[in-house]
């Protein structure tokens, strides 16, 4: 008799253990929901602010045209400095 309610103390001791188990998942769950609904809030917030793909297309390539006159500057500077030292 004694191991019949050792074996039954033992099962309730396992289901209080995955009752706060699944307690502890299901808040974690509902704390998650909750931070992905304030992003998803604040990114349909932030996507008036976006710029279009041709906005984005546009500053790329002014950051190319850029890019190709630093270069340009630099090479420039480059032929300067070996001139003024010959």
């Amino acid at each position: 008799m004694n191991a019949l309610q050792e074996k039954l103390q033992s099962l309730k001791d396992q289901k209080t253990a995955e009752s706060n188990e699944k307690s502890k998942l299901e808040k974690e769950l509902a704390d998650l929901k909750e931070e992905n609904a304030s992003m998803n809030n604040l990114s349909t917030k932030n996507s008036s602010d976006q710029m279009s793909p041709e906005q984005y297309l546009d500053v790329l390539s002014e950051e190319k045209d850029l890019n190709q006159m630093l270069h340009f500057c630099q090479l420039v500077n480059a032929k300067y400095m070996q001139m003024m030292s010959q």
